[in-house]
């Protein structure tokens, strides 16, 4: 039952870094909506991004309603269900976008709760917090090669049929809902805590967040922007852009490993 417990909460890692897997997907869209900008259409690959930022502003006051599990719950709820919509309605170029907002919403609502929820776990076992973290940062990863390799086979049925690799939040909605237990007396403990906290305190934590927040978006965006351009460049030289799929497991896999190499470093030191 632990090792069930512990592989449920690191199962929700594979599904943070899924966002821009649908990369490859962006000339195809593009192809069939001609009166739509090609910026506007890899916006369906970076708008997630900021709209993760705002996930997380709202999962630290949602937690402290329904608590971590909840929280998460709700977060792959929304990532399965706007994660699916473009393969089964994909006709509003409108529609598409939204669904993109609320997926990176989704996984905001559960992106830094799933580390916090660890520690707190395991906060007894200094070993054993140090190894599930460690392994959560090697599941995100595993979660992004995964992913782009369903993306690569589902593409060969068209650009929205690559949009059921989303159907993984199903499974591990489930594993999560049966598997972990609840938090409330940490939710309990986290309002006393919240009661007696200064409001200068919560307001000066909460610009520092939001700054960092911005930051990491900008990077972010940055990144896939470059990730679009190199799709695009593919695709004028390999229609069926299996050179790009390629290109996007490589690098996946150079960041499994470091994430590996890291977690290896962590035990080591500690």
């Amino acid at each position: 039952m632990e090792k069930l417990k512990t592989y449920s909460l690191l199962s929700v890692a594979l599904l943070i870094s899924s966002g821009p897997v649908i990369a490859a997907n962006i000339p195809a869209i593009a192809n069939d909506f001609p009166e739509i900008s090609v910026t506007h259409v890899g916006l369906l690959t970076t708008i997630p991004s900021l709209f993760v930022i705002l996930g997380v502003l709202i999962a630290n006051r949602l937690e402290l309603l329904i608590g971590k599990k909840a929280t998460i719950l709700t977060g792959l709820g929304l990532v399965l269900i706007a994660g699916v919509f473009p393969a089964l309605y994909h006709d509003l170029f409108s529609l598409l976008f939204i669904s993109r907002c609320l997926f990176g919403l989704g996984v905001g609502l559960f992106n830094r709760l799933i580390i916090q929820m660890i520690s707190d776990m395991y906060h007894q076992n200094p070993g054993k917090q140090a190894t599930v973290i460690g392994l959560e940062s090697a599941f995100e990863g595993l979660g992004g090669i995964c992913l782009t390799l369903l993306v690569g086979q589902l593409l060969k049925m068209g650009w929205h049929t690559s949009f059921y690799v989303y159907t993984l939040a199903l499974p591990i909605f489930i594993a999560f809902l049966i598997f972990v237990p609840s938090d409330k007396k940490e939710l309990n403990r986290r309002e006393a805590a919240t009661t007696n906290s200064s409001q200068t305190n919560n307001k000066k934590a909460l610009q520092v967040m939001i700054g960092y927040g911005l930051l990491l978006f900008v990077i972010v965006a940055m990144f896939i922007n470059y990730n679009l351009q190199i799709t695009f460049d593919f695709r004028k030289k390999y229609w069926n852009c299996d050179k790009r799929k390629q290109y996007d497991c490589i690098y996946r896999f150079g960041s499994f490993c470091c994430r590996l190499f890291f977690w290896k470093s962590i035990r080591n030191i500690r």
